[in-house]
């Protein structure tokens, strides 16, 4: 096997990600990750014409996500991303 050969790696495993990835880790539009771009919460970088954003970046940004308070029939309240490892 050629030692040259460039490996695939998950979108978990990317340390800079495309708008496309971001916006499939995040789980969000493209509007509102540009969106979020231009209002500083989200830092991204350019390359040329393309922009680029790493993953400790996105992982910051979904982290100071405000987190929404779902309450079940029960009365019981939980979070809705609560420990949900992303």
């Amino acid at each position: 096997m050629p030692t040259n050969r460039i490996t695939r790696l998950s979108l978990h495993d990317k340390l800079v990600l495309s708008v496309d990835e971001a916006m499939a880790l995040a789980n969000v539009g493209r509007t509102k990750l540009y969106k979020d771009i231009r209002a500083g919460k989200l830092i991204a970088q350019k390359r040329g014409t393309r922009t680029f954003i790493t993953r400790p970046n996105l992982d910051s940004y979904l982290e100071s996500a405000p987190r929404k308070s779902v309450v079940k029939n029960e009365g019981v309240e939980e979070k809705a991303l609560g420990d949900r490892h992303l």
